[in-house]
């Protein structure tokens, strides 16, 4: 059996097992707060646009385009 530099099979495993229950789960809820992030972002950007046109700053037509980019885009 081959033992990586001065860590033995048994240190290994123990790395593998803290990784896998207390830092995998940590980044995976790096990731949805990352994504919340977006979603919120594009929400806000879609209640400014509503805003404008609702204050006439953007026709019909104007809105209906920046609306389609926005959500045509992904972050």
């Amino acid at each position: 059996m081959i033992i990586c530099g001065a860590f033995g099979l048994f240190e290994i495993l123990l790395i593998l097992i803290v990784l896998a229950v207390f830092i995998l789960p940590f980044l995976r809820m790096l990731g949805n707060r990352r994504k919340q992030g977006q979603y919120t972002e594009k929400l806000d950007q879609l209640e400014r646009l509503e805003r404008l046109h609702r204050d006439g700053t953007l026709s019909d037509r104007e809105f209906n385009r920046q609306k389609r980019k926005l959500l045509r885009t992904r972050n």
